[in-house]
């Protein structure tokens, strides 16, 4: 039986994990991969699994936990449509932990499934998810990305009883014949880092310059604002592995901080840049930025470190350098490295 002792020692898992709390009121724990711990009563009511949130622990002791679970009654849920259900996911399951882009995610959600997106949740069927993702037919990559987001989105209805079935059950990437998956390799030339450089200042064309020029993600870069700034250090609030991430701004990086940009959705940045018929996408900004950065002679483990990505395990355990002046250095490269093809480019359309 779980009590506030146990449930303090539990380690924060690497993925959502629902435990039982003993006995037999339906009393469960849910364990999150963000460190939170979340009461649920989960029982059967006419046939159906109905799932009802408490509140988060410690606010609400185990003690009493067991108590609101012998008094409370499990409610009927109530009828959601697909897009509805979709928003609630993005706000429980996919805002809070999907952290520095979560947007990439609630696109799939909004912009592939706006043909269901009013109807009735409990009569989505499997042939309309089939139907949904072969329509992505054209972007395998893509078709894979959808399917993971959906069935994690059908599991998450189900267990909290607004579907009795789970019409993603069965469904894979070998059932439904998608390649696999193949990196994406996409780097800017030239002749578009021009282009971008030419693109209008608003509500895209400096934002996706300060992408480029800190090597970040674009939803890392859609969450800057001036006071994160400690001299020419800004410090990401929230990125993709939880922590806050140290990036010094070049001045071209700075300057354009400064001017700043409008709130954009990353859903509104793609939809532009596919509507303009631009062929790169936001995340191809970070590997055009690392070649660059290669380029230009910067060393490999100082690229890892602008891009935030995590090292081995053992290595992160024992070494822990600063590594700030050596990325101070390769921003400041891939800066000149950018400004040159630019000017290059300005003067040979002068030429021509």
């Amino acid at each position: 039986m779980l009590t506030d002792t146990a449930i303090r020692k539990l380690p924060v898992p690497e993925a959502d994990k629902l435990i039982g709390a003993g006995g037999r009121d339906g009393l469960y724990l849910m364990l999150r991969r963000t460190g939170r711990r979340t009461w649920m009563l989960r029982r059967r009511l006419n046939g159906q699994w109905r799932v009802e949130t408490l509140d988060d622990w410690p606010k609400l002791t185990a003690l009493n936990a067991r108590r609101r679970a012998t008094m409370t009654e499990t409610r009927v849920a109530e009828v959601v449509t697909f897009g509805d259900a979709a928003d609630q996911f993005y706000r429980q399951a996919i805002e809070g932990v999907y952290r520095s882009s979560p947007n990439e995610t609630q696109a799939y959600l909004v912009r592939d499934c706006a043909s269901i997106a009013s109807r009735r949740l409990d009569r989505v069927t499997r042939a309309d998810i089939v139907q949904i993702i072969r329509a992505k037919s054209a972007t395998p990559n893509a078709q894979a990305k959808l399917l993971a987001v959906l069935k994690k989105f059908t599991a998450w209805a189900q267990l909290g009883g607004l579907i009795e079935d789970d019409p993603c059950i069965g469904l894979t990437g070998k059932r439904l014949s998608i390649p696999a998956q193949q990196p994406r390799k996409r780097k800017l030339s030239d002749d578009e880092l021009v282009a971008l450089f030419k693109m209008e200042d608003e509500p895209y064309g400096r934002l996706l310059r300060f992408a480029l020029l800190t090597g970040c993600r674009i939803g890392e870069a859609m969450q800057f604002e001036p006071d994160q700034v400690d001299g020419d250090v800004w410090t990401v609030p929230m990125t993709k592995n939880g922590k806050p991430h140290s990036v010094p701004l070049s001045k071209s990086a700075a300057a354009i901080a400064k001017a700043g940009w409008p709130a954009r959705s990353y859903n509104a940045v793609f939809s532009h840049l596919v509507a303009t018929g631009i062929g790169w996408r936001p995340h191809d900004l970070r590997r055009t930025a690392a070649t660059r950065m290669r380029d230009a002679g910067v060393a490999a483990d100082t690229i890892e470190a602008v891009l935030n990505h995590a090292p081995p395990k053992l290595q992160g355990t024992y070494q822990q350098p600063d590594m700030v002046p050596a990325m101070r250095d390769a921003l400041a490269r891939l800066d000149v490295a950018v400004a040159a093809v630019i000017e290059q480019g300005g003067a040979q359309r002068e030429a021509a």
